[in-house]
């Protein structure tokens, strides 16, 4: 059992930090940071692999294809944020 609560923590942490590196990568071109910079970039590395799947999804169901939103993006971080609110749960 005390396995469990170990796992379950972990996985809350990682995606509080997933989800935080999403808000930074949103928010630092709104403050002038260009894509070059390597704080930028590392957020983007973390990020990326959890917004890939739902791009693929979106692009195979032709949704937001000319929308200016990132809705992959946004869809991501919406599941990231329930994934962490019912984790306690189990």
């Amino acid at each position: 059992m005390f396995i469990l609560y170990l796992l379950a923590k972990l996985v809350e942490i990682t995606l509080s930090l997933v989800s935080l590196t999403m808000i930074l990568r949103m928010l630092l071109p709104l403050f002038g940071m260009d894509e070059d910079n390597k704080f930028y970039i590392l957020c983007c590395f973390v990020s990326e692999p959890f917004v890939v799947p739902f791009r693929f999804i979106l692009a195979k169901l032709n949704i937001g294809q000319d929308s200016p939103l990132d809705f992959s993006f946004m869809l991501a971080y919406l599941v990231i944020c329930l994934v962490r609110l019912f984790l306690p749960v189990i």
